[in-house]
């Protein structure tokens, strides 16, 4: 991040492109807190290249072991609260893997992982299944924003 500051009252998050002059622009993230933050003024054609450069598999490849591996998604009647709490801290911590190389996915992720957690119990026997497999489909956003699914590699 170039500059962060602090403004003064609450905010709707948004992700906001700034005109720099010259065919330049910046990207600025306005916090729902009222942090904005604002990436090093770029080109379109150089924020094309650096996006098109994000390796995805690292990140891909964990999505994909919480999905074949976490014993939330295991074959049983009941499913524990607690496979399903620690599911979600797995989780959370995904987005981090993109903090660096893809600062606007993981603003956007932030600000969707945080829609997604406030889903309501439904009642249903399969709610907990379900949120899972809406987190873990919020948490694939900036990979189906990338490349196609046959440039990655894993088949994800």
């Amino acid at each position: 991040m170039e500059e962060t500051e602090q403004v003064i009252g609450g905010y709707i998050p948004k992700l906001l492109l700034m005109e720099a002059g010259e065919g330049r622009f910046s990207s600025v993230f306005q916090h729902g807190a009222g942090m904005v933050e604002r990436l090093p003024v770029t080109t379109p054609a150089r924020d094309l290249i650096t996006a098109a450069e994000i390796d995805y598999r690292p990140y891909r490849k964990e999505i994909k072991r919480l999905r074949d591996e976490h014993p939330l998604f295991a074959a049983r009647l009941d499913i524990a609260a607690a496979d399903f709490e620690d599911f979600v801290a797995e989780a959370l911590l995904l987005p981090s893997m993109l903090q660096k190389a893809d600062p606007v996915s993981f603003f956007v992720l932030g600000e969707l992982l945080d829609q997604a957690m406030q889903r309501e119990d439904n009642g249903s026997a399969l709610f907990l299944l379900d949120a899972a497999q809406e987190l873990l489909h919020v948490l694939e956003e900036p990979i189906h924003a990338g490349l196609p699914a046959e440039h990655s590699g894993d088949g994800l």
